[in-house]
């Protein structure tokens, strides 16, 4: 069977994007596969910054980084719900998963084990200057997957 990922983490995550792969998985009779993507990176850059700035001393700062890998996996459960209750409505089958992990790798990882015809992601919302300096990991994403990559700007969710 033909699969259609889709890629959501807490900052990726975009109606049109999710549409799109719903409308792909249906339009091919495909398996939709929904991986939502506990971004480890995110919460530690936070909590860097708050340290670095002298907001947070060390206890704070590891309650602060529990307090999001909490936030950010309750997000993730929420979504990949929301996700599967569209794809049965349109009777499209599915699977979901959660992972934990830096985002382009586990995207790549799951490229691979899932074999797609198509990936769909939403690029994160970013200043120029921001994606100029570090790139964009959906930008990465699209040139080293072993398959065809649409991106959505994220913004409309």
């Amino acid at each position: 069977m033909k699969r259609v990922l889709l890629i959501l983490s807490a900052s990726r995550v975009s109606n049109s994007c999710v549409d799109g792969a719903l409308d792909a998985a249906g339009g091919e009779n495909a398996e939709l596969v929904v991986l939502f993507i506990l971004d480890t990176a995110m919460p530690h850059d936070v909590q860097e910054r708050m340290s670095d700035a002298g907001f947070l001393g060390e206890a704070p700062s590891g309650r602060l980084l529990r307090a999001m890998r909490r936030e950010l996996k309750r997000q993730g459960i929420s979504e990949l719900a929301e996700v599967a209750r569209a794809a049965e409505k349109r009777g499209i089958t599915h699977r979901t998963e959660l992972v934990e992990g830096e985002f382009l790798s586990r995207a790549l990882e799951a490229a691979q084990t899932e074999a797609p015809a198509v990936i769909f992601v939403a690029k994160r919302e970013r200043a120029v200057l921001s994606r100029l300096v570090s790139g964009s990991r959906a930008e990465e994403l699209k040139d080293a997957a072993p398959c065809e990559v649409k991106i959505h700007e994220g913004g409309d969710s």
